[in-house]
């Protein structure tokens, strides 16, 4: 396809946009990967089909800790707000 001279020069910066981006988001990727990794609750609901990394840390993010299946099984899962703040702020 053959594309008019702006958009051809458009989509060159666009694609070299995403060169840059894809190492920070990279970094971002293993930092929450080390997150749920660090996190019981976490790494038990990876267990379950189709729910990865992001998921798992934005359900133990959001939802309480009240839920028995769920109860943390140490003091750690209680800092993990903070633990992924300080990792995201290290990138």
């Amino acid at each position: 396809m053959v594309l008019d001279p702006g958009a051809s020069l458009r989509r060159v910066e666009l694609l070299q946009l995403l060169d840059q981006l894809d190492p920070w988001i990279a970094k971002l990727d293993e930092a929450v990967m080390q997150a749920a990794e660090s996190c019981a609750t976490a790494v038990c609901l990876m267990q379950q089909a189709g729910v990865g990394p992001v998921t798992a840390l934005a359900f133990v993010l959001t939802i309480p800790v009240n839920f028995p299946a769920l109860a943390p099984s140490d003091e750690k899962d209680y800092s993990i707000r903070d633990d992924l703040g300080e990792m995201l702020s290290e990138t």
